[in-house]
């Protein structure tokens, strides 16, 4: 499992200021395994637009973009 980078705590009251101040090249890990990274942050605290790199569930996952909410994503990874 990557390392979560604990500058960005996405846990908590203060998590959704963090999620919508994400900026676009970090790289997320969401609750099935998935990671992606971010190509578009509306800066709502809601959702962002990922490009998935990997994602053992979906193999054809990687690679394409998709819209992911606040709820799915564990952290920033290395």
């Amino acid at each position: 499992m990557p390392e979560i980078l604990k500058e960005y705590d996405l846990r908590g009251v203060q998590g959704a200021e963090i999620f919508r101040d994400l900026t676009p090249g970090l790289k997320l890990l969401l609750d099935d395994g998935a990671i992606g990274s971010i190509v578009i942050n509306p800066a709502d605290g809601c959702y962002i637009v990922l490009d998935f790199t990997d994602s053992p569930a979906e193999a054809g996952r990687s690679g394409e973009e998709e819209i992911v909410y606040f709820e799915e994503v564990v952290g920033v990874v290395a």
